[in-house]
């Protein structure tokens, strides 16, 4: 189950596309001259296989007080310590970029994927359940990731056999965004368990003939 996990990390962001998150006046006591150049050369040593040596240079930037204040830095540095196996030190990174940034939808999911693989679920699901209410109250939630929360509940709650809580979560991830034959599957499979009749229920957005196709063999 751990490694289908990890298919789920979202990785470090990258400064093409996330422009709005970088300041070109922070300067940093590790010889790089801005962020700006820390995210393109710890993109670099990633590209070429030195996924330590980025980590290295992201924790070195963090150690100097003027430079840990940046959420997108803490973020990259979590998922690099996640995906190198340092599940204490990505958790530690995620917290910082959320006492930065609360409500950080990609450290929470990250945040959750850690706290699952270290074995801590129900701090897993809290942090997916933050993410997830960000549809309630706020304006300027990020759909898809809320989604992605749900879906990572669901699975969770369906692994613990809480097939109710998992219908539910499926339930409403399917409501926001209802083009998701592998969810729809897994819906469906989870009201075959808890003994749920009829299995193929109406449900908005989904019609019968989507059901079908995404659980015919």
């Amino acid at each position: 189950m751990h490694d289908r996990v990890n298919l789920f990390l979202l990785k470090p962001f990258h400064l093409m596309n996330h422009t709005k998150y970088i300041s070109n006046n922070a300067k940093s006591a590790v010889g790089i001259s801005d962020m700006r150049s820390l995210i393109e050369t710890c993109e670099t040593l990633q590209g070429s296989g030195h996924a330590e040596q980025a980590a290295q240079l992201y924790g070195d930037w963090l150690s100097d007080e003027q430079q840990a204040h940046s959420p997108l830095v803490w973020f990259n540095y979590g998922a690099l310590l996640q995906s190198l196996g340092n599940l204490t030190g990505a958790m530690a990174a995620y917290e910082q970029c959320l006492r930065l940034k609360p409500g950080f939808g990609q450290a929470l999911v990250n945040l959750g994927l850690a706290c699952e693989k270290a074995g801590l679920t129900d701090n897993a699901l809290q942090h997916w359940g933050q993410l997830a209410s960000q549809y309630f109250h706020t304006v300027d939630h990020d759909l898809n990731l809320v989604v992605m929360a749900l879906n990572h509940i669901g699975r969770v709650q369906e692994n613990l056999k809480n097939y109710q809580l998992a219908e539910n979560a499926l339930t409403h991830s399917l409501r926001l965004m209802p083009q998701q034959p592998h969810v729809i599957q897994h819906w469906v499979h989870i009201r075959q368990k808890a003994c749920r009749w009829p299995v193929y229920q109406a449900l908005e957005g989904v019609s019968m003939h989507d059901m079908l196709m995404a659980t015919s063999p």
